[in-house]
């Protein structure tokens, strides 16, 4: 862990960053989390895949959506597409997987969402 902590400095400028360099230098991992992750080239070339027909999407609102709610909504908007996935990967970040980079890229040129009067704002992988 040690060795990360000169990169962090190299970018980070303000005192609240600096702060959370020092904060980041107090964590420790564990003898197991220490381990190496292996990854076969099949999980590699299907998370690829997935990312690639996937949108990222940021709900503008002061309450956290309904995930529920929100895919429900979401998949009658874009025409109900085949096998469609909502995950929550962040505070009102969700991403939205569909089954082809087709179907991703049409909803993608679509019009902008609003999702219970809250802006839908959404990207590419």
């Amino acid at each position: 862990m040690a060795a990360s902590a000169p990169l962090l400095e190299t970018f980070v400028g303000s005192s609240s960053d600096n702060d959370l360099c020092t904060r980041f230098k107090s964590f420790s991992l564990t003898d197991e989390e220490q381990g190496e992750i292996l990854l076969s080239h099949d999980d590699v070339v299907e998370s690829v895949a997935e990312c690639r027909s996937s949108l990222f999407g940021k709900v503008i609102s002061q309450k956290p959506p309904n995930l529920v709610g929100l895919r429900n909504t979401m998949e009658k908007v874009w025409g109900n597409p085949k096998d469609f996935r909502v995950l929550a990967v962040g505070e009102g970040i969700f991403q939205f997987i569909f089954l082809t980079e087709l179907e991703a890229s049409r909803v993608l040129r679509g019009k902008p969402w609003f999702f219970n009067n809250h802006c839908n704002t959404r990207s590419g992988c």
